[in-house]
């Protein structure tokens, strides 16, 4: 070994195994000796092993964003993120710690690949997005005060409840996804159907409109002396 680290498994045979070589430059040579005299010539190893990729724990949001988490690879090595499974856009894909956009519900795998030279190494980080798909319903117009609404089934292990954005209503029940309301006002109502799983609430937002008139009043009933009579509506 001139330069550098080496262990031969046998340093006598022309074409021996060499372990435990240094990162980057290994200077090697191989001597030849015959009656006391010696011819000696050396190769140039590069080890190119980059330095092990290595990234955070699972990541949980409530949204399609988040922070990823790497460690930074040694000098003269490269790391890049790539999208293995899901869906992402990072704002900077050479940064272990930068942010991945548009990420799908569910789960999303991002792939921490470092790189030396043509040999590469990599970890896998999982990217949780626990939002829901969640529906209120189509808006609608009714003619009267009482309807029920149309949200989307609840997810086993999630809750769901509705809340009243605008408007007024009472609820037979408000945690049920068909629920029965009453003493709309007129005109518009807005409502939101709620699901909470895992600590993640997703929420959609429906209107109502009543377009019944106010109940009319024609007044109270009189009597009157004659033929003629004048209303009050």
């Amino acid at each position: 070994v001139k330069t550098g680290n080496a262990t031969f498994s046998n340093n006598t045979n022309y074409n021996t195994t060499v372990t435990n070589l240094d990162p980057n430059l290994n200077v090697l040579v191989w001597n030849l000796n015959k009656n006391g005299c010696v011819s000696s010539d050396s190769i140039r190893v590069t080890n190119n092993q980059p330095s092990e990729a290595t990234v955070g724990s699972v990541i949980s949001v409530c949204g399609d964003t988040a922070v990823l988490n790497a460690v930074k690879p040694a000098t003269g090595t490269t790391g890049q993120w790539q999208v293995f499974n899901g869906a992402g856009v990072f704002d900077n894909i050479y940064d272990e710690h930068t942010v991945v956009r548009g990420i799908n519900k569910g789960v999303n795998t991002m792939r921490w690949l470092v790189t030396k030279g043509a040999c590469t190494d990599y970890a896998d980080l999982t990217v949780r997005n626990l939002k829901v798909d969640v529906s209120a319903g189509l808006d609608s117009s009714i003619c009267e005060r009482t309807t029920y609404l149309q949200g989307t089934s609840i997810p086993t292990g999630a809750t769901g409840e509705w809340t009243i954005v605008s408007g007024s209503a009472t609820f037979v029940s408000r945690f049920v996804p068909n629920a029965r309301i009453g003493g709309l006002n007129y005109d518009d109502n807005s409502f939101a159907w709620n699901i909470t799983s895992n600590s993640c609430v997703s929420s959609d937002t429906v209107k109502i409109t009543v377009n019944a008139p106010v109940p009319p009043n024609a007044g109270v009933d009189f009597g009157v002396p004659s033929s003629n009579a004048t209303l009050n509506a």
